[in-house]
């Protein structure tokens, strides 16, 4: 049933933004994904310890215009925007390139600073 897929993924944005006052329609996700060229920078950043490797836990909340620290595009207001903190500073990041930032830090093996 890959065909429900968009519609599911419209039914759940629905869910999670009726209570924020957003529609469905406004609460654009992330940027565009470039999956595989975004995870190889940021699994560049993170191996030179450009950007601190994250354990999963974040604060989330409406898009504060700020640029993502993954992908580098502003965080509008009507994406979620994910607050990470480091060791003395926070990241921010798109929920898909939170993912991303992740899966890229479990992957380097060890634990985040």
């Amino acid at each position: 049933m890959p065909d429900d897929i968009p519609l599911r993924e419209q039914a759940q944005k629905a869910i999670l933004f009726r209570g924020l006052g957003v529609r469905a329609e406004q609460a654009k996700v992330s940027p565009e994904p470039r999956d595989g060229e975004l995870r190889r920078a940021l699994r560049a950043r993170l191996a030179k310890r450009e950007l601190f490797a994250t354990s999963g836990i974040a604060t989330v909340r409406l898009g504060t215009g700020r640029p993502c620290n993954v992908c580098e595009q502003p965080i509008e207001a009507a994406t979620m925007e994910r607050q990470v903190d480091g060791p003395g500073i926070f990241g921010l990041a798109h929920p898909d390139c939170y993912l991303l930032w992740r899966e890229e830090s479990a992957l380097l093996g060890d634990p985040p600073v």
